[in-house]
């Protein structure tokens, strides 16, 4: 905070000064000095500093530990900057990750955890199945409350699927995972892809496809 300028001293000494033809250069010099030094802040006073402050501490990049459920096994718990929402990351042979922001307790990400469990179940059994009939190999699956779109594949071969999943029909949730797990083997939508898609489908991409659309994840 500055100080506000003395009015005994505006009207005296500098004032005065100021106006008289015979100031010398070094007289300047040491007037403009006198005048900042009337506004610079004084530091604090150290028994005029708050006695509760406390120095910050930032928060590790990321925060982890891992417990074991009774249903789905090991769930590494991950805390971090990073995260922007609640996740879980499922692998059918490995633990699950439970992934939450610094903001939401740990009580609050179990309770997600727990309002899924039947569909990581039926979500990585079906997976299972289809790859116990079929040569294609995934990394991981992640679960989401995505509603713009049913599912996606990136190129390590990690599918992320969406909680409204559950929404559809048995044989359209099917169709879903089938076409993500089409991309670990051709990513993009080629002709292959079309052709491998069709062919596990028994030859009705293209009406699951029509009736897939008449539906929305809400």
């Amino acid at each position: 905070m500055f100080r506000p300028l003395p009015p005994c001293c505006c009207s005296k000494s500098y004032v005065s000064e100021s106006v008289n033809p015979a100031l010398q250069p070094l007289d300047t010099m040491s007037l403009l000095r006198d005048l900042f030094d009337l506004f610079r802040s004084e530091p604090d006073h150290p028994a005029t500093r708050n006695p509760k402050s406390k120095p910050t501490t930032r928060k590790p990049a990321r925060r982890q530990k891992t417990i074991v459920h009774p249903i789905v096994g090991e769930v590494t718990l991950s805390q971090s900057r990073q995260a922007r929402r609640i996740s879980l990351c499922v692998r059918p042979s490995g633990p699950v990750r439970l992934s939450y922001p610094y903001g939401v307790s740990t009580a609050r990400a179990l309770e997600f955890l727990e309002s899924r469990i039947e569909w990581i179940q039926t979500a990585r059994d079906r997976i299972a199945e289809r790859l116990a009939q079929q040569p294609l190999q995934y990394r991981s699956v992640t679960i989401r409350a995505t509603r713009s779109k049913w599912g996606s594949c990136n190129g390590r071969n990690d599918l992320s699927l969406s909680l409204y999943l559950m929404t559809l029909p048995e044989h359209l949730r099917d169709f879903v995972i089938l076409h993500e797990l089409c991309h670990t083997v051709h990513h993009d939508h080629s002709p292959r892809f079309h052709a491998l898609l069709d062919r596990l489908v028994g030859g009705k991409e293209k009406l699951l496809n029509k009736e897939l659309r008449s539906y929305r994840a809400y």
